[in-house]
Order: structure tokens, then C-alpha cells, then sequence
């Protein structure tokens, strides 16, 4: 899979980068755009809400997994340009590298709803 442009117009998902708003009274994290971006409820609408249930009491978890879903763009972004520049890099016998870049490669699909 070769991806050219911008990563996010071709998964269609909210440009990153997002940010993550705390609502301590709630126990609630909401993870939103840094900036207004066209067509997207406004710009500024929540993106994923992340919130105590029973399950989960403690809020380093909450805050854990809002940061994670938080950096998702960036990941992605980089996610791609490492695999790109591993696999131009990799020599015929490195199992490695090209076990590496096969997940990578898996991963990225799955992110744009492709088969791998």
C-alpha cells in the first residue's frame, strides 16, 4: 500500500492534531480538534468521549486511555513514515525489518478499513 497526501483526507477521519479536555466534575475526558476544520460539526465538537463507568473507578486509567485515543492522528502519521522509510532501508534477508513492516502495513489498513 502505497498512501500519497495527507493520511487523514484518505482515512477520512478529523485531521489531527486533537486535544484532550479534562471535565474533572464529570469524570469525563473529551478529546477534540486543536483547531476548527471544515465540514466537521463545527470544528470544535468532541471527537470520543472517554467516561467512568463501574468498571472503571480510577481515573489514571480514564486519563490513560484519553491521551492514547488523543495522539491517534499523530500516531498514524508517524506509524506510516517510519514503515516508509524502514521498508526503503531493509535489506533481502532481514526478517526483522520485513515483519516489522508487514504489521505496520496490516495496521494501516485496518485503520483505513482496507484488506491487508
Amino acid at each position: 500500500m502505497h498512501v500519497t497526501g495527507n493520511l487523514s483526507q484518505v482515512a477520512n477521519f478529523t485531521p489531527g492534531p486533537w486535544r484532550v479536555e479534562a471535565h474533572f466534575s464529570k469524570a469525563l475526558y473529551e478529546i477534540r480538534p486543536c483547531y476548527p476544520v471544515d465540514g466537521f460539526s463545527a470544528g470544535f465538537a468532541a471527537i470520543a468521549r472517554v467516561a467512568g463507568d463501574k468498571r472503571t473507578v480510577d481515573d489514571t486509567v480514564r486519563a490513560a486511555n484519553a491521551r492514547l485515543i488523543g495522539a491517534s492522528p499523530e500516531m498514524f502519521e508517524l506509524l506510516h513514515e517510519l514503515s516508509v522509510s524502514l521498508a526503503s532501508r531493509m535489506t533481502a534477508d532481514d526478517t526483522e525489518a520485513h515483519s516489522a513492516c508487514t504489521k505496520a502495513r496490516q495496521l494501516t489498513c485496518r485503520i483505513l478499513g482496507e484488506p491487508a
